[in-house]
């Protein structure tokens, strides 16, 4: 089984973002994922993996790899820098429904700047993965500062 955000073009999102601002707009549809069975290709929309509970986290935008471990996954979460609040703020967990979870809020609070490539990714998992379901994630972005963000952006 597998996580993958499902309303975007190849998971693509349409950045820049700005610090402190919603990455969904007001008049856009919620960011949907949804857990896939690999296999079959369709959304697990029963049974007790359907309403696994997962987390929404920063990934470094460089995390390029097709075929990553759950280890590698793991070490490409970004964590607030010293000093700073938390990264990402919003809705960071929710619960699936028949396979399927609408995030209608998530905030960067940091700018993508100090990362080399200057970008970064959303990546979601499983809260508790005894049953092996792989990580999605989205492909690069950038978030800028919200003081460079002008009135008719």
């Amino acid at each position: 089984m597998e996580l993958c955000f499902i309303n975007n073009n190849n998971n693509k999102l349409s950045g820049p973002f700005f610090t402190q601002s919603n990455i969904i707009e007001k008049d856009e549809p919620p960011l949907q994922v949804a857990l896939f069975d690999v296999g079959s290709k369709s959304i697990v929309n029963g049974g007790p993996f359907s309403s696994t509970k997962i987390e929404i986290c920063a990934l470094d935008g460089e995390f390029g790899s097709e075929d990553w471990t759950e280890i590698d996954f793991k070490e490409k979460i970004l964590r607030e820098r010293d000093g700073k609040q938390p990264l990402l703020v919003g809705e960071r967990f929710i619960t699936l429904k028949n396979g399927v979870a609408s995030i209608s809020k998530i905030i960067f609070t940091d700018n993508s700047r100090w990362l080399r490539c200057k970008k970064f990714r959303l990546g979601i998992k499983a809260v508790q993965n005894e049953e092996n379901i792989k990580e999605g994630r989205s492909q690069p972005f950038r978030v800028k500062d919200n003081r460079g963000q002008s009135e008719f952006y």
